[in-house]
């Protein structure tokens, strides 16, 4: 994930040019292109990566929260895997 958190996960990944290339080649032994064409075919559960994206998201903030940071200050947005969503005060308590 990078600091850009309002844009999508697969938008970030695969939208014409990554902006972390070698992150997901190191993370996933693919290519940009290879993960392009997974997704293209259905590989990956949308509904489910949104899941665990917006999952760890959650769990990083509070995290960073615990220590006394606050990592994106005035956030109203995460950016999933194919989708950016609205968060309120009740989400992020």
């Amino acid at each position: 994930m990078d600091d850009a958190r309002g844009e999508s996960g697969s938008d970030e990944a695969i939208g014409g040019q990554a902006k972390e290339d070698g992150q997901i080649s190191t993370v996933t032994g693919l290519t940009v292109e290879d993960f392009h064409l997974l997704v293209n075919l259905g590989v990956f559960n949308a509904t489910h990566m949104n899941q665990a994206v917006f999952a760890f998201r959650r769990y990083e903030d509070s995290s960073l929260s615990y220590t006394g940071i606050e990592s994106h200050k005035g956030l109203r947005h995460y950016g999933l895997y194919d989708t950016v969503v609205a968060i309120d005060d009740e989400t992020t308590a």
